[in-house]
């Protein structure tokens, strides 16, 4: 079987399932991966078999330039499937479709964009009409989370549409270094993501301080770096707050291992890696309870769920213990055993495949 996935950008959770799905369905399913030039260096897979395509920024031209690699992909590699991977590459879906290129299509939303506006009723509902509609354009819509498949069937969104949870391989061996400095009786806190309004950063460089006023044994490690403009503000200067930029994908597990806690203040998300990759270090997560984040942490102690508002942070964050954060690493390894395998994510992927 042949695999070829078209992807707008990659940048964050889309590479990590990228590399996910490759290493865990390779026997089975041979892919080309079609990626921004500038984000080849995110997806660490044999360099034959990514194709990349020029992207200034995003846009129309960015979609028509992915429509048209991607058709000579198909020509010279004659995929079984085509995948489209988040909100833009549906203008690529369309454009093959309007081609006729032979191929079952499946879009994987990596969370439905109606999500980002929660706040806006109506551009929620215009986007809601838009990718709802789009949605129905794939033989297959793979939903990585069952919230987005929830939402899309709360909204009527077009399509046939399954289920496969994200998911990640396991390591071989925990990392033994922690890249943090060692100091008796600090409380190591993680934020990994961009720095922007959906990954609420600017809640948690705003809860944090207060948080630390309380608790000082507090300690904020930032893994990101701004993609939309937004950066750090006040908080750079912060004494308890460390900024490490990005990590290469070879590294993040060590970050996850050293943490005693994930902070993920997002404002929407679908079934981020990021999470996975705590839990699969044993390390527990704070997390906003919306878009089902909450669920992505039950069953068991594996982490807290909390209201996505400054205040709510400041207070569940000043309330953190060393024994609270020990006594629920056992619980988070077990959730990611339990849930969040490669080998179901394998056979549910290939079930679904075998089936179009």
């Amino acid at each position: 079987m042949r695999a070829l996935h078209i992807c707008e950008t990659i940048k964050g959770g889309v590479a990590t399932y990228l590399t996910t799905f490759d290493a865990l369905c390779h026997d089975q399913v041979e892919s080309r991966f079609i990626v921004p030039q500038e984000h080849v260096d995110q997806l660490p897979v044999d360099d034959a078999a990514v194709i990349p395509y020029a992207r200034s920024k995003r846009g129309p031209r960015a979609v028509l330039n992915l429509a048209k690699t991607a058709q000579r992909a198909v020509r010279d590699f004659e995929p079984d499937i085509l995948f489209f991977h988040s909100t833009f590459s549906l203008g690529a879906l369309l454009a093959l479709r309007a081609r006729r290129v032979p191929g079952a299509f499946v879009y994987i939303p990596h969370g439905w964009a109606r999500l980002r506006y929660t706040e806006a009723p109506k551009k929620a509902r215009i986007v809601s009409a838009v990718e709802g509609r789009l949605a129905g354009s794939a033989d297959l819509v793979l939903n990585i989370s069952k919230n987005d498949q929830a939402l899309a069937k709360a909204l009527s969104y077009r399509g046939r549409h399954i289920v496969v949870e994200n998911a990640l391989q396991d390591l071989k061996t925990l990392p033994e270094d922690s890249p943090f400095e060692h100091v008796p009786g600090r409380i190591n806190l993680l934020f990994v993501g961009r720095f922007d309004r959906q990954k609420g950063l600017d809640i948690l460089l705003e809860a944090f301080p207060r948080a630390a006023e309380t608790n000082p044994a507090l300690h904020l490690h930032v893994v990101g770096a701004s993609v939309l403009g937004e950066g750090k503000g006040a908080a750079s200067n912060h004494p308890s707050i460390t900024f490490h930029d990005w990590v290469p994908p070879n590294r993040i597990s060590d970050y996850h291992a050293g943490a005693d806690m994930l902070v993920m203040p997002s404002r929407w998300e679908g079934l981020p890696m990021v999470l996975i990759e705590a839990l699969r270090a044993g390390t527990p997560v704070m997390a906003s309870d919306t878009s089902g984040l909450g669920e992505l942490i039950s069953p068991g102690n594996a982490g807290i769920a909390v209201a996505p508002d400054v205040e709510s942070f400041a207070q569940a964050l000043a309330s953190l213990t060393p024994q609270k954060l020990a006594a629920m690493r056992a619980p988070a390894r077990t959730l990611y055993e339990t849930r969040y395998g490669a080998e179901r994510f394998r056979q549910e992927t290939l079930t679904a495949l075998e089936d179009l």
